[in-house]
């Protein structure tokens, strides 16, 4: 990751009168689609295209797309997560990250690694030419650990608030099989009463 690449958490949109829900945001189903209809209406003369499955179905599409893009045929890639795996754009200055938190609500006690991880991955898509780069991220969650040592991709401290959160024992798998291994408690017959 290059020093010049910085990624931001804003707390309150930068300019409320330009943003529908002024501070506050929604937690609503933005798709790519949807991301891609709202680009094209804010950047009229941007061409767009968009990477999700359904517009890589086609053999060879996704080549093709990436190619495209490689070679400034596109000047904006909406997509989902399969874009931040393993592309190096030298052009890309600015990378934008809808519901960057949506993983954190999963039931995975990994949520958070992840949740880091993919952040910092496609923050470290931007500025990787001669230009610096910017990440936006979008968040209902700005205070998360995640969130916050992902925008400043700070592995250090990530490990750390990582290694304070409880594991092991704690972990749902662990305590059922707790659970299992305490002796049962004695039922005794005809009284139907745990003693």
């Amino acid at each position: 990751m290059r020093a010049a690449t910085t990624a931001t958490t804003p707390l309150v949109c930068r300019r409320p009168a330009r943003c529908a829900l002024g501070p506050y945001l929604e937690q609503s189903g933005f798709g790519t689609e949807r991301v891609e209809a709202e680009v094209k209406k804010a950047v009229p003369a941007a061409r767009v295209a968009r990477l999700d499955r359904d517009s890589i179905r086609r053999r060879g599409a996704l080549g093709s797309l990436l190619s495209r893009f490689r070679a400034g045929e596109i000047d904006v890639l909406v997509g989902t997560q399969m874009i931040a795996k393993g592309h190096d754009f030298p052009r890309v200055t600015l990378v934008g990250v809808v519901s960057a938190d949506v993983g954190l609500g999963l039931a995975d006690f990994r949520a958070s690694e992840r949740t880091f991880q993919l952040l910092t991955q496609v923050a470290g898509r931007a500025g990787r030419g001669d230009q610096p780069g910017e990440a936006i991220v979008q968040t209902l969650y700005p205070e998360h650990y995640s969130i916050q040592l992902a925008c400043r991709q700070d592995f250090p401290s990530f490990l750390r608030a990582r290694a304070a959160v409880p594991q092991g024992d704690a972990l749902p798998a662990a305590a059922l099989a707790r659970q299992h291994r305490r002796p049962r408690a004695h039922v005794q017959r005809g009284h139907g009463r745990c003693g």
